[in-house]
Protein backbone atom coordinates (compact mmCIF):
# COMPACT_ATOMS: atom_id res chain seq x y z
CA UNK A 1 0.00 0.00 0.00
CA UNK A 2 1.36 3.42 -0.89
CA UNK A 3 1.28 6.54 1.27
CA UNK A 4 1.05 9.77 -0.65
CA UNK A 5 2.38 13.08 0.64
CA UNK A 6 0.59 16.31 -0.16
CA UNK A 7 2.09 19.77 -0.02
CA UNK A 8 0.46 22.15 2.44
CA UNK A 9 -0.21 25.44 0.70
CA UNK A 10 -1.36 27.45 3.66
CA UNK A 11 -1.41 27.07 7.43
CA UNK A 12 -3.45 29.61 9.34
CA UNK A 13 -2.86 29.97 13.06
CA UNK A 14 -4.01 32.13 15.91
CA UNK A 15 -1.93 35.11 17.00
CA UNK A 16 -1.44 33.84 20.56
CA UNK A 17 -0.45 30.31 21.57
CA UNK A 18 -2.91 28.09 23.45
CA UNK A 19 -0.12 26.59 25.56
CA UNK A 20 3.64 26.09 25.58
CA UNK A 21 4.91 22.53 25.06
CA UNK A 22 8.12 23.21 26.97
CA UNK A 23 6.70 25.21 29.87
CA UNK A 24 3.30 23.68 30.66
CA UNK A 25 4.81 20.54 32.19
CA UNK A 26 1.73 19.25 34.02
CA UNK A 27 -0.40 19.64 30.89
CA UNK A 28 2.20 17.84 28.77
CA UNK A 29 2.46 14.97 31.27
CA UNK A 30 -1.33 14.58 31.12
CA UNK A 31 -1.71 14.65 27.32
CA UNK A 32 1.58 13.01 26.28
CA UNK A 33 0.03 9.68 25.36
CA UNK A 34 -2.71 11.41 23.37
CA UNK A 35 -0.42 13.48 21.12
CA UNK A 36 -0.40 12.52 17.46
CA UNK A 37 2.23 13.79 15.00
CA UNK A 38 5.20 16.08 15.41
CA UNK A 39 8.84 15.19 15.92
CA UNK A 40 11.00 14.44 18.99
CA UNK A 41 11.42 18.12 19.84
CA UNK A 42 7.65 18.69 19.77
CA UNK A 43 7.69 20.69 16.53
CA UNK A 44 5.19 20.10 13.76
CA UNK A 45 1.47 19.63 13.49
CA UNK A 46 0.09 17.85 16.57
CA UNK A 47 -3.43 16.58 17.21
CA UNK A 48 -4.95 16.39 20.69
CA UNK A 49 -8.40 15.04 21.46
CA UNK A 50 -11.00 17.40 22.88
CA UNK A 51 -11.74 14.75 25.52
CA UNK A 52 -8.14 14.82 26.75
CA UNK A 53 -8.04 18.61 26.80
CA UNK A 54 -11.20 18.68 28.93
CA UNK A 55 -9.64 16.22 31.36
CA UNK A 56 -6.52 18.39 31.60
CA UNK A 57 -8.33 21.66 32.38
CA UNK A 58 -8.22 21.28 36.20
CA UNK A 59 -4.42 21.05 36.26
CA UNK A 60 -3.80 24.07 34.00
CA UNK A 61 -2.93 27.56 35.15
CA UNK A 62 -5.49 30.31 34.46
CA UNK A 63 -3.99 31.53 31.17
CA UNK A 64 -3.64 28.04 29.73
CA UNK A 65 -7.12 27.05 30.93
CA UNK A 66 -8.68 30.09 29.22
CA UNK A 67 -6.88 29.28 25.96
CA UNK A 68 -7.88 25.63 26.05
CA UNK A 69 -11.49 26.43 26.93
CA UNK A 70 -11.66 28.71 23.89
CA UNK A 71 -10.12 25.96 21.73
CA UNK A 72 -12.59 23.38 23.05
CA UNK A 73 -15.55 25.65 22.32
CA UNK A 74 -14.19 26.27 18.81
CA UNK A 75 -13.83 22.53 18.16
CA UNK A 76 -17.22 21.60 19.59
CA UNK A 77 -18.93 24.27 17.52
CA UNK A 78 -17.52 22.55 14.42
CA UNK A 79 -18.19 19.00 15.64
CA UNK A 80 -14.47 18.18 15.87
CA UNK A 81 -13.18 15.49 18.24
CA UNK A 82 -9.55 16.61 17.84
CA UNK A 83 -7.76 19.93 17.61
CA UNK A 84 -4.69 20.37 15.43
CA UNK A 85 -1.93 22.56 16.83
CA UNK A 86 0.97 23.90 14.78
CA UNK A 87 3.91 23.74 17.20
CA UNK A 88 7.10 25.66 16.50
Amino acid sequence: MSVRAYRINKIEREQNPSFNLWHDNELMNKIQGDLVGGNDEGNGIREISVRMLKEALPICDDDTRKGLEADIKWAEKRGNDYIQYYCF
